[in-house]
């Protein structure tokens, strides 16, 4: 326990977020163990998972740039992109983001929003309408606030008057912005996935089977509004959100 406190310790002194930074450093174990890296790719560090003097010496690699640090200071999908050898298929990134430690196998809730959230596999459910706003917004998401509370915070710092209904557009237009702005950057349906090996059973719990996750992301879109194929807004859905210019180009 002591050298996971000490590396968040770390973490947070140089700035680095733990959640990127351990699931990189993971991913990195990884290949060393399955032999796609060696110790003198690494500088001398042994990197295996019963290491954690290991993690604590890799951070501050990373947070300076130091070496094979330097590599891992991009993340673990560039680096994978560059050390090649199959290390791909150990990556837990979806849109290039790490994802925390939640396991969608067993985890349903935690499905749709590591392979939906506009920023990538993002563990705070901001694909729905509630919390969606809460992010927009600022709020935090560990404070339970019911819907009336949560208007009720929002017009005594805004002075707006809005009421639930309007929460749920207003989040709605948020998220829907989002997937243009995802659009725009050349993102696609293809990018709405978990990584390949989420299809694999784990001891107590099945594999997510790629044709099941799929319409997952399939109801999701109808859900929104979007095209159950593309994903991309639809003009009744931009009409409604009051947002038809913002899809100028892209639709």
């Amino acid at each position: 326990a002591l050298p996971i406190c000490k590396s968040n310790e770390v973490c947070n002194y140089l700035g680095m977020d733990t959640i990127t930074a351990g699931t990189t450093i993971a991913w990195a174990m990884e290949c060393y163990e399955k032999g796609v890296l060696t110790v003198e790719d690494t500088d001398g560090v042994k990197l295996q998972f019963s290491n954690g003097d290991a993690v604590i010496e890799m951070l501050n690699k990373i947070a300076y740039r130091d070496g094979f640090g330097d590599l891992l200071a991009e993340g673990s999908q560039r680096a994978a992109q560059k050390i090649g050898n199959g290390s791909e298929e150990w990556l837990t990134t979806v849109k290039g983001m790490e994802m925390a430690m939640h396991d969608p196998r067993h985890m349903e809730p935690m499905r749709t929003s590591y392979m939906l959230a506009p920023t990538g596999g993002d563990h705070m459910r901001q694909t729905g309408d509630k919390n969606g706003l809460r992010n927009q917004v600022g709020m935090c998401h560990f404070l339970a606030y019911d819907d009336g509370q949560t208007a009720e915070i929002i017009n005594a710092v805004t002075g707006w008057g809005i009421d639930q209904t309007e929460m749920v557009t207003t989040a709605h237009r948020g998220l829907t912005l989002a997937r243009l702005f995802n659009m725009r950057e050349g993102m696609t349906r293809a990018d709405d996935r978990l990584p390949k090996r989420f299809a694999e059973d784990l001891p107590k719990h099945k594999g997510l089977a790629p044709e099941a996750m799929g319409q997952v992301v399939t109801d999701y879109y109808i859900e929104q509004g979007w095209d159950p194929q593309t994903g991309a807004p639809t003009a009744e859905t931009l009409r409604a959100l009051g947002i038809e210019a913002d899809a100028v180009g892209l639709i």
